[in-house]
């Protein structure tokens, strides 16, 4: 392996276990940035192509995304709440 500074001294196995599973924020919130991606590569890619359907399955992903995304942004606001009211600090 080259040493650029990304890859892991340890083996890979044992370097992926170091760091915590990720939560369902976390991955909705990947999963809506992907389908925002995927939205606005299909858009492109209609537009290039003349296709109005692919164009429209574009904007059907892409709003798909951005609604996980606020859903995502509102599960974190409503379990911040709940744990203000309860005096616990979120960091």
């Amino acid at each position: 392996m080259a040493a650029s500074g990304c890859a892991p001294s340890r083996p890979a196995a044992a370097w992926c276990r170091s760091f915590p599973p990720p939560t369902e924020e976390c991955e909705m919130a990947d999963k809506g940035a992907m389908d925002k991606m995927k939205g606005k590569a299909k858009q492109k890619a209609g537009k290039i192509m003349g296709d109005e359907r692919l164009k429209g399955e574009g904007r059907a992903d892409e709003a798909k995304g951005r609604a996980k995304g606020a859903m995502s942004d509102a599960k974190e606001n409503a379990r911040g709440m709940k744990d203000s009211m309860k005096g616990r600090d979120r960091s």
